[in-house]
């Protein structure tokens, strides 16, 4: 029988879905975090901060 080799949460239900995945760890995120942080970086830097609707 399958259900034997199930994974089981911790109150003993069959868990019939993959590993839940943190977001933080997979590639695609870590390198859009550091765009966003290099935008943030260059707005704070070289545009004024008010009056330019491009830090918005």
């Amino acid at each position: 029988m399958m259900a034997n080799n199930l994974q089981r949460y911790e109150d003993g239900t069959p868990s019939v879905m993959r590993k839940a995945t943190v977001y933080t760890s997979l590639h695609f995120y870590r390198k859009s975090d550091v765009l966003v942080q290099l935008t943030k970086t260059f707005c704070e830097r070289f545009l004024p901060k008010y009056g330019d609707r491009t830090v918005d």
